[in-house]
């Protein structure tokens, strides 16, 4: 084969499609258990369409490799979990006891942490601390029971890899709570090596902040405040010898922030019918990145004006969904959208329309708003068309 890969696991590897032979190796790191449907009261004993990739019983396979996956439009080496970059989701129940044997296929060793089960100390894959690590090619018993219920996840604990995986645990007698359940994981990913990024940091903490403080911002903060609590201000982070708008050491700069292995671009969905309730697991599997979690209703009604035109009023609001008081930001409607649109069904296919619209920010959305000396009031028009 004439185009190796190199030894350096985050290399972009353009050649790679080529030389394996495209979708099958160079596959979309979504898993197949985020499929849209999730999983509802009446399928989860089936768990139709999951394949292997949703595991349960007393008795669980997992097998830890190298392959190149596509994530963000991108081609790169990952570590996997039977096959997926992002692992297997595996379904216990509260009571069970359970054996899991981990093989590592790798070339270096490899541990996988069960995080925040409660079980013996020697199980809990803390390198270092309570276990030696997985030789490679070496295969590793974990064992427990299960003493709890709820939503988790598995990842390692071994220098920067980077694996991991969903596991929901049911309580005893199976109801899940809801007509229709999804799991959710929130990760960042970058092709660069981790161990390049780490160096980065070591040389320059701010290499990844392309936001930091200009000129503008100190004439608006004294504006605002006075020259002498600006002062006062730059001083105390300066004491500290922190930026105030370095919160995060690593940003979208290098990482793709992906939800259940998919980018903005391709867009990972989840359906549900109208009646049902639904239960959402949301994990926060990244490596440095706060995930803000919202949800964005809207509602719109069709006049009709004539054989082809259409007056359409819409309205929506946004609420963020988690309260943070690390970062001050409570829960609650973040804006209520509201616009009237005119469309014109020309042909079947194409529907041209033109509109505006009328935002307003609410709570901690407009303060911080108004701190940066901005509107809370948005008027804009819309158009496009809609297929």
């Amino acid at each position: 084969m004439s185009d190796q890969l190199t030894n350096d696991r985050r290399k972009f590897v353009k050649s790679s499609a080529l030389t394996f032979g495209g979708k099958t190796l160079l596959r979309q790191v979504s898993p197949a258990w985020a499929t849209p449907e999730g999983i509802t009261s009446s399928s989860q004993n089936r768990m139709p369409s999951f394949r292997d990739s949703v595991v349960s019983g007393d008795t669980i396979e997992v097998t830890i490799s190298e392959e190149s996956k596509l994530v963000a439009g991108s081609a790169g080496l990952h570590i996997t979990i039977n096959g997926s970059s992002l692992g297997l989701l595996m379904r216990l129940k509260e009571g069970q006891h359970v054996t899991i044997n981990v093989t590592n296929n790798l070339t270096e060793s490899t541990t996988i942490h069960w995080h925040r089960l409660i079980f013996p100390y020697r199980m809990d894959g803390v390198l270092g601390v309570s276990f030696p690590s997985i030789a490679a090619d070496s295969i590793f018993t974990h064992e427990f029971d299960i003493e709890q219920n709820g939503t988790y996840r598995y990842h390692s604990h071994s220098g920067l890899q980077e694996h991991l995986g969903p596991m929901a645990i049911e309580p005893k007698d199976g109801n899940i709570g809801a007509d229709r359940e999804h799991s959710i994981i929130l990760s960042d990913w970058t092709l660069e090596d981790y161990h390049d990024v780490f160096r980065l940091l070591k040389v320059a903490e701010g290499y990844y902040n392309y936001q930091p403080r200009t000129i503008d911002d100190t004439i608006i903060d004294i504006k605002n405040q006075g020259l002498i609590n600006t002062v006062k201000e730059r001083a105390m982070w300066s004491s500290m010898r922190m930026n105030p708008r370095g919160i995060l050491d690593v940003t979208g700069a290098t990482y793709a922030h992906l939800m259940n292995g998919r980018d903005l671009q391709t867009n990972w969905t989840a359906l549900c019918k109208s009646g049902e309730s639904v239960r959402l697991r949301l994990i926060d599997g990244s490596k440095m990145t706060y995930f803000d979690i919202s949800i964005s209703m809207e509602a719109e009604y069709d006049y009709r004006v004539s054989q082809t035109s259409y007056i359409q009023p819409r309205i929506s609001v946004s609420a963020s969904l988690l309260e943070s008081e690390r970062f001050d930001r409570p829960s609650g409607v973040n804006t209520i959208r509201v616009g009237l649109r005119y469309r014109m069904e020309v042909f079947r296919e194409i529907a041209p329309y033109v509109g505006a619209y009328w935002l307003k920010a609410l709570g901690n959305s407009a303060d911080n708003l108004c701190s940066t000396g901005d509107s809370v009031h948005e008027t804009g028009i819309v158009f496009g068309a809609r297929a």
